[in-house]
């Protein structure tokens, strides 16, 4: 069946394009073509030299690492937030024996949930205590947590 167009029904109608969109895509594309001010500026600059940057592997062992911070209380020693609820040191190159926290009990896992923030306030080292950031397992709420270190400087007391 043909409509008052003579078209069969369900035919793709003919598209006519109007001058005006002719025109603005043949400005577009001028525009296109010609060479940045940025460009232009460096085609005479003698090339960049860029530094050179290399990773080094300081630690093996780690599960989802997503921070690794210091206390400020110029120990030398980093702390590493894992996702999955643990903190582990590393002195000197050296991965602790134990975890300094290990919350993953109370910590729900997955995208952006876990264990996400380690924060130490100045004078750590006499204060003795730190904040955590995590998801809290089983609703998910977010929690700011303040631990404190247990009678060994090397572990968190995880009460």
């Amino acid at each position: 069946m043909k409509n008052h167009q003579g078209l069969s029904k369900g035919a793709a109608m003919p598209r006519i394009a109007s001058p005006v969109v002719g025109a603005t895509v043949a400005a577009l594309l001028y525009f296109l073509s010609l060479p940045s001010p940025v460009t232009a500026s460096r085609a005479g600059a003698a090339a960049v030299a860029w530094p050179g940057i290399s990773f080094v592997q300081r630690a093996v062992g780690l599960t989802q690492p997503v921070q690794v911070t210091h206390a400020g209380d110029g120990s030398g020693t980093l702390y590493v937030v894992e996702q999955g609820g643990r903190i582990q040191t590393l002195k000197d190159g050296v991965l602790g024996d134990v975890p300094f926290l290990d919350i993953s009990a109370r910590v729900v896992t997955g995208g952006e949930r876990g264990l996400l923030g380690l924060a130490f306030p100045s004078g750590f080292a006499t204060k003795g205590h730190f904040y955590v950031n995590y998801t809290r397992d089983p609703d998910g709420a977010t929690v700011v947590a303040r631990y404190r270190v247990s009678q060994d400087p090397d572990v968190a007391d995880p009460s």
